[in-house]
């Protein structure tokens, strides 16, 4: 049995044709199921989403895109991953505005259950990536262990110590 095909004659192809997407300089995120799993960063996002949907690296259902200068992306790109957290992205780019447990313990050389105790105390949502601007304070919290302690090394700093400073433990006589 023969198939019928539709017969198009130029004039009808060229009326159903579409112009190419522009070439968009920005940072793109790739959706699936109305959840941010992905953002990347491109000099012509469209380029780079057809190579994830056409390498399957990334199985996603739509995307958008935020446009910005090319000296913008990785700011913007680490921004909107440190607030999203999506799971397809295992590293934040450099960025001081977010940074991982490992991170903030190493720049501020405490332990990581000194930054538990702050980020309990402070009820920060658990993340991968921090926004430093939820660390503000921290730097009060040093300044007066240093003076309520001041022979005691930040590194043996206890999670206590948060707690007190915050009001959530009474201080010891």
């Amino acid at each position: 049995m023969e198939r019928s095909l539709k017969e198009y004659d130029e004039a009808e192809i060229i009326a159903k044709s579409q112009f190419m997407p522009p070439i968009v300089c920005g940072v793109y995120f790739l959706i699936r199921e109305q959840q941010v799993i992905y953002v990347g960063q491109s000099v012509d996002v469209f380029a780079r989403v057809v190579y994830h949907a056409r390498e399957r690296t990334k199985i996603f259902d739509r995307y958008t895109v935020v446009g910005c200068q090319a000296d913008e992306l990785d700011k913007l790109e680490a921004h909107y991953i440190g607030r999203f957290n999506p799971p397809l992205n295992a590293v934040v780019p450099t960025n001081e505005a977010y940074k991982s447990l490992a991170q903030i313990k190493k720049a501020y050389d405490v332990s990581a259950l000194v930054l538990k105790a702050w980020i309990a105390g402070k009820k920060i949502p658990y993340q991968r990536w921090y926004n430093m601007a939820d660390f503000a304070e921290f730097t009060d919290f040093l300044r007066w262990m240093s003076k309520e302690n001041s022979s005691l090394p930040r590194n043996q700093y206890k999670p206590s110590h948060v707690r007190q400073y915050l009001g959530l433990e009474e201080r010891k006589r």
